[in-house]
């Protein structure tokens, strides 16, 4: 009996890969952007950021970020400076970096990779981002965060998914 389940477990996973090797190739981007409209994050230890970034030429990240705590704008904390970009890491995945110098005197690092890619109706890309922030002024307290485009603490915020692949950049 465990003989038989073992080869019909073969049998299973040998028709699997058949499948997944003859299965078409996902969409890629050869060079994502963050979209232009304000998005919003949620971090795991109740903080709520919305960024409002730009891509330039050069391809390094750039624009403003506010961060509060719950679902009201009281304490509202605002960026003085971000950098950072996208890329790949060595094993293919889309890498979203940003280090923030918040206007309080507190610096945060924003690591995260992109997931669940969705083609538009104009043939261009959408990804929506899940990371890990960490302050760097000293504690060096860690959160969770995902920004996904679906309602933010204020409201809808019009599905906005922050990372974008115009057509002409897309590889099929």
């Amino acid at each position: 009996m465990i003989r038989r389940l073992a080869v019909a477990a073969l049998a299973a996973v040998a028709f699997l890969a058949a499948g997944t090797a003859t299965a078409s190739a996902a969409p890629s981007c050869r060079g994502w952007k963050v979209q232009g409209q304000s998005w919003f994050a949620a971090q795991s230890n109740g903080y709520t950021l919305m960024f409002t970034l730009r891509t330039a030429s050069n391809g390094r990240l750039y624009g403003y970020a506010q961060q509060y705590q719950g679902m009201s704008q009281h304490n509202l904390v605002g960026s003085q400076l971000i950098s950072g970009g996208i890329s790949r890491t060595s094993q293919g995945y889309v890498q979203f970096h940003l280090d923030i110098h918040w206007s309080n005197g507190q610096w945060g690092q924003y690591n995260a990779l992109a997931y669940g890619t969705q083609s538009t109706s104009s043939g261009a890309l959408t990804a929506t981002l899940r990371g890990t922030t960490v302050d760097m002024t000293g504690s060096g307290a860690s959160a969770g965060w995902i920004a996904d485009g679906l309602e933010g603490p204020l409201g809808d915020t019009g599905h906005i998914r922050p990372l974008y692949c115009p057509s002409a950049n897309v590889v099929r």
